[in-house]
């Protein structure tokens, strides 16, 4: 993930890797998690194969699901329920549907329902293909699916079909029952929190900011390892809500101050409260270190100590200004700014010797990490031959 200057030093991006970025979030990529850490290309290629098996007699079958959808005999069966989560497409008639036929399966005689198939993120999945926002909340927040959505993965999904859709403040709402569901034992997944740190970046307002912090005192006060994506992103925030200092407080919170978004938010926090003298102590650290690639310094922040330095009028000949010079010349200025650094996508994973660390540290959900290989694995080979799409989810 590039979240890391390690990551950067490690891809050696260049500054056209950087200008590729920039006209990528400019042109309106606005999702947070990438495509295969929330399963949809899997699920994309799922569809695929459904599409296929019912090429014929398609229109037959919907026929069918209307039938049961407004019939008080017939039940939905859940063969029935993961085909249509395939097959639906993006008709109000058809969305309308899926969503009756939903709030039957949970409602009906649950003793009638066997096996462990999770549903939960294969909904969301679906919603997340069709662009659905205001009916993934709507059932997340239904009292009816609590048990439905009880996965972490189904948290990632929704959150970021949101974040997608610029829904900053519903994020906050869905986040506050998030917080409830205790999942796994986990009051603040971490794939849940990093897109409500990002909500409550974009959104900017004195509201989102106060949210960010009170998420920040009850992590501290749980004892929580502070995260640093999320800690980056309510730290810039704080920049942005003219507060550099309780920016420098929350990234003083992070046990890895060398990344990059740490230090920059700590150079425009001493930028805005005029300490140059402290920038400077910085800067010539950065210098001895050595390796620009890992101690670089994204433009924006070094244009806040130019606005800063301007501020008190120092002259360019100033030392401050010979150092950025410096930095500038040996590599030590990034061609990216804080807010694209911080909104580009995440590549969500797992170490493979560590099973655990889905649970340990909210990554995702043992009960369903795996669409196809683990427990619905038979199913849909079985039902939709789909025994060439068996890829591992790369987020569970």
């Amino acid at each position: 993930m590039a979240g890391s200057i390690r990551c950067i030093s490690k891809m050696n991006l260049s500054l056209l890797t950087s200008n590729i970025t920039r006209q990528f979030i400019s042109n309106g990529c606005r999702t947070l998690y990438t495509d295969a850490s929330m399963g949809m290309v899997d699920y994309r290629n799922i569809r695929s194969v459904f599409l296929k098996k019912y090429e014929i007699g398609i229109d037959a079958f919907r026929t069918k699901l209307q039938t049961i959808a407004v019939s008080d005999k017939d039940m939905v069966f859940t063969e029935d329920l993961k085909a249509i989560l395939h097959l639906v497409e993006k008709t109000p008639e058809e969305v309308d549907l899926l969503e009756k036929l939903l709030k039957k399966y949970v409602t009906q005689n649950s003793e009638l329902r066997f096996g462990s198939f999770k549903f939960g993120p294969v909904v969301m999945r679906t919603l997340h293909y069709l662009n659905e926002p205001n009916l993934a909340k709507q059932l997340f927040l239904n009292a009816d699916f609590d048990s439905f959505f009880d996965q972490l993965t189904s948290y990632m999904i929704l959150l970021d079909l949101l974040y997608e859709n610029q829904m900053y403040t519903d994020i906050l709402e869905v986040y506050d029952k998030i917080k409830t569901k205790f999942v796994n034992g986990i009051v603040h997944p971490k794939l849940a929190i990093n897109v409500l740190g990002m909500a409550c970046y974009k959104a900017n307002t004195p509201e989102s900011f106060e949210y960010g912090l009170q998420i920040c005192k009850d992590l501290n006060e749980r004892g929580s390892t502070p995260l640093r994506r999320f800690m980056a992103a309510i730290g810039a925030l704080a920049i942005n809500q003219n507060k550099p200092e309780i920016a420098m407080e929350l990234v003083a919170q992070c046990r890895t101050p060398d990344y990059i978004s740490i230090r920059c938010i700590k150079i425009m926090a001493l930028a805005d409260m005029d300490k140059i003298d402290d920038i400077l102590i910085h800067f010539q650290e950065s210098l001895r270190r050595g390796l620009p690639e890992r101690n670089q310094y994204y433009i924006d922040a070094i244009e806040k100590v130019k606005a800063a330095a301007a501020r008190l009028n120092m002259g360019e000949n100033s030392e401050i200004y010979e150092i950025i010079q410096t930095l500038a010349d040996r590599g030590y200025v990034y061609k990216m700014t804080l807010a694209e650094h911080i909104s580009q996508p995440i590549e969500a994973f797992k170490r493979a010797n560590n099973p655990a660390e889905y649970q340990d540290q909210g990554w995702g959900d043992n009960s369903n990490m795996n669409y196809e290989k683990r427990t619905n694995s038979s199913r849909y080979r079985q039902s939709s031959g789909a025994s060439s799409f068996t890829k591992r989810y790369s987020s569970g």
